[in-house]
């Protein structure tokens, strides 16, 4: 998983600027569910989605570089838009998250429906 400023770097170098509100909202989750758990809630083409609409359309390419940045944190980012079909579609492609605690998969799932409906 890419830190904030490995993410804002990404976005400035190859988009002209930082959208460090569209990073902080992708890892909003992370101190909650860990680096690979919150992946599940925004880490997906849904949540570029629901990213293009809060923040516009202009967000959209800096959520698939984030996503792209934690999924394959070696690629060369100079032809990301060759790494798009990387994307899961939705958090299930992650398959079924492992909590030790069990009172994360109702939160979980609380949190899945207040961000999705």
């Amino acid at each position: 998983m890419a830190h904030q400023s490995q993410h804002c770097t990404d976005c400035q170098r190859l988009l002209g600027q930082t959208f460090a509100p569209v990073h902080a909202f992708l890892d909003q989750y992370a101190t909650k569910y860990g680096g690979l758990g919150h992946r599940l809630l925004l880490h997906h083409r849904r949540g570029v989605e629901l990213v293009a609409k809060r923040f516009g359309e202009e967000a959209r390419p800096a959520a698939e570089l984030h996503i792209i940045r934690d999924l394959l944190p070696a690629a060369d980012l100079g032809g990301w838009e060759t790494l798009l079909d990387q994307i899961p579609a939705d958090w299930q492609e992650y398959g079924e998250p492992v909590f030790l605690d069990l009172a994360h998969y109702d939160q979980m799932e609380r949190d899945l429906k207040e961000l999705f409906g």
